[in-house]
């Protein structure tokens, strides 16, 4: 995942080595990407599902290139895919498909760059652990991929959406981010919504919290307390 031609953990930072200056930087579960200045994109790191984009394969110890993807403006990575933005306003997806993740049309998983379907003027990426939204120029929110948990807000009806589907009705929103199983948007007034799984309360809407819920979920689970933080016991650094 560190990218530096090994499989030792470190304590410190290592540098990449890559052809280009990057201008756009995303880690997943355990498989990184970057965009250069030249609007390519480079990934290493595992690739069991196709992540890299550079075909199924072992996983990729230094930086990869995605083939054939080119005038890419910014990635992001989630739990076994990724996507990118390119300029025009289309976006880019590769890797698992289980749950729709990739925007396809369909749930078949892909090891190269392939476009998402019936999508235009997206400016915005955010890519979670099983599902993936864009903000459009006008301000509306579009989201497809796995929904069992609201992540989709119920635009998917609870069920995967290999399509991008319009999420709420607002059209002011500035900023979206997407987690393991939640996604958050910034509104242009300053509000903060939030919808999905939220067992450690990752909503915000327990207690005294910023965020609020735009619409009734009937997957979200109850708040409950963070557990007590864990040392893994099969870290060991390399200096």
């Amino acid at each position: 995942q560190l990218g530096d031609n090994s499989t030792s953990d470190r304590c410190t930072p290592v540098p990449v080595a890559l052809p280009a200056p990057a201008i756009s930087i995303s880690a997943g579960a355990a498989s990184t990407c970057a965009v250069l200045n030249d609007g390519s994109v480079m990934c290493w790191g595992y690739n069991g599902s196709g992540e890299l984009g550079n075909g199924p394969g072992n996983a990729a110890y230094v930086p990869v290139a995605v083939p054939g993807l080119t005038g890419a403006e910014s990635v992001d990575v989630g739990l076994n895919h990724a996507c990118a933005l390119k300029g025009g306003g289309t976006v880019w997806c590769w890797g698992n498909n289980d749950n729709g993740e990739l925007g396809a049309g369909h749930a078949n998983a892909r090891a190269g760059a392939a476009e998402v379907v019936n999508l235009a003027e997206a400016i915005d990426l955010a890519v979670g652990g099983q599902h993936t939204c864009v903000r459009k120029a006008a301000g509306t929110l579009w989201c497809w991929g796995m929904d069992q948990s609201g992540e989709l807000a119920g635009g998917g009806g609870f069920l995967a959406a290999t399509a991008p589907v319009r999420l709420l009705t607002a059209s002011n929103v500035v900023a979206v981010d997407a987690g393991h199983g939640h996604t958050v948007a910034r509104l242009s007034d300053g509000g903060v919504i939030a919808w999905g799984y939220n067992p450690y309360g990752q909503l915000g809407i327990s207690g005294a919290g910023p965020n609020t819920v735009p619409l009734s979920c009937p997957t979200i689970d109850v708040y409950a307390p963070l557990p007590t933080p864990t040392t893994d016991p099969e870290l060991t650094c390399t200096p």
